[in-house]
């Protein structure tokens, strides 16, 4: 079969939508309000500074198979942008065939034509299985903690 990588589009919100509840539910157990997360995905599609979706499709049946979201953070050191990987999902029938290797090669080779740092990306400590699959193509840990604090009562906002 074969594969290729494009932007995501309005039309792609409900897949990206069930995409990011199977995530959330596999990664961390939680379920998302299907309401909310296809509010905040129409909200990147709406004001496009706030990210970018990708999508893996298969090209015989144009079935998504996969996705990720882009979003930037602007570094003041180096003059250029901080590419951040959110939201990487492959669908459970499509793992383990170099899947992730080709979406995540995709918007590497776009951070490069626009001359952006680096590429990051967030990974729940406990993911062993996520951690190996990103350190195959690369990836390494960082040199900074990730550290926070709730301000909204509501999650969900």
């Amino acid at each position: 079969m074969s594969y290729f990588v494009r932007t995501g589009i309005p039309q792609d919100i409900p897949v990206l939508a069930d995409f990011l509840q199977q995530m959330a539910s596999e990664s961390e157990a939680i379920a998302l309000d299907r309401n909310t997360v296809e509010l905040g995905i129409s909200r990147v599609f709406q004001q496009p500074q706030l990210g970018q979706y990708w999508v893996l499709e298969n090209r015989e049946t144009a079935q998504t198979v996969g996705m990720c979201m882009i979003t930037f953070e602007w570094s003041d050191w180096h003059n250029r942008f901080y590419w951040w990987f959110q939201s990487v999902y492959i669908h459970p029938d499509f793992r383990g065939q170099g899947l992730l290797k080709i979406l995540m090669e995709a918007v590497e080779s776009k951070a490069h034509a626009e001359n952006g740092q680096e590429l990051r990306l967030y990974v729940e400590s406990s993911n062993q299985r996520a951690i190996r699959a990103y350190e195959k193509l690369g990836y390494q840990r960082g040199h900074y903690a990730v550290m926070q604090k709730q301000v909204s009562v509501n999650s969900n906002q």
